[in-house]
């Protein structure tokens, strides 16, 4: 199970390793469950 903890976690060592100027897009819902624990209803990700 996903915790608030681990998420946080894994967003810092992105954040870390990415270096960004400005803010992270993320699109694939893959990817927002595995960094923010955000489930996208498959009928309005269309």
């Amino acid at each position: 199970m996903l915790t608030a903890e681990g998420c946080a976690a894994r967003r810092q060592r992105l954040v870390a390793k990415l270096k960004p100027t400005g803010p992270l897009l993320l699109g694939d819902p893959l990817h927002l469950r595995y960094l923010a624990n955000f489930s996208v209803d498959p009928f309005s990700a269309s």
